[in-house]
């Protein structure tokens, strides 16, 4: 079964709301396309929704009450890297600004309709190539006694270094692995999966509670936080918990 994908419009205009979802609706009857289509007629609104949904691709009106569209896209791309941001604008003096966050298209009112399917089929087809790499991103591979073991990258909780060697904690198991820390963080795509000392690496994702100076994992091991990592972790914890 395919996964629906989920688009967010963001427009002050009701007007150009309505036509936007129209757009998309004629999209899906002539593609034989499903969405799920979340529309926002605020910058509030929009934030709201982002912590709750998941969104594979957002039109975004540049000029929203009084805000900035890309300013807030930028701060939507923080907490979900892998969105598709289309851009929708009265004019083109924004265009070189909106691309500090790669949108796929940058579309300009009024609308054109076969404009608006070239930017809604790019942006499927970025979606499609990013859930491919994901997909190769979310494990890696280790060797563990002569053995080639996949980890699964969402299950991994920490590795720590162990003599020569280092111990990787996924949830029910652990791995003595031939492989140094710096190697190791060094082979990950994840912004969660963080260095936080010299001699070990966590997945903000199982942190239970945490200090200025130490954290504590789900699985109850304590580990310091090295001077030198402070402000990263701190930052990804940040966004973490904005999702």
């Amino acid at each position: 079964m395919v996964d629906m994908l989920s688009i967010g419009i963001c427009d002050d205009d009701n007007v150009q709301l309505e036509y936007v979802e129209q757009l998309i609706n004629e999209y899906s009857n002539s593609y034989d396309s499903e969405f799920e289509i979340y529309t926002y007629s605020s910058e509030k609104l929009l934030l709201d929704g982002i912590k709750k949904i998941k969104h594979n691709i957002l039109f975004m009106d540049v000029e929203i009450d009084k805000a900035n569209g890309i300013e807030i896209s930028k701060r939507i791309q923080a907490i979900q890297s892998d969105i598709s941001f289309v851009f929708i604008s009265g004019h083109t003096s924004y265009s070189l600004d909106a691309y500090a966050v790669e949108p796929v298209h940058y579309l300009v009112k009024p609308i054109d309709k076969a404009d608006f399917f070239v930017a809604l089929d790019r942006a499927i087809k970025k979606n499609k190539r990013l859930k491919y790499e994901n997909y190769f991103n979310d494990y890696i591979l280790v060797n563990s006694d002569g053995l080639s073991i996949r980890i699964d990258l969402n299950e991994f909780e920490y590795a720590k270094k162990e003599g020569r060697k280092i111990l990787i904690k996924t949830i029910g198991e652990k791995y003595l692995v031939n492989d140094s820390i710096k190697n190791f963080i060094e082979r990950i795509n994840s912004s969660f999966i963080i260095r936080i000392n010299q001699s070990t690496i966590i997945n903000i994702s199982y942190v239970k509670e945490f200090s200025d100076k130490s954290l504590l994992m789900n699985s109850e091991e304590t580990f310091l936080i090295g001077r030198g990592y402070k402000k990263k972790f701190k930052n990804q914890m940040f966004i973490k918990n904005m999702e």
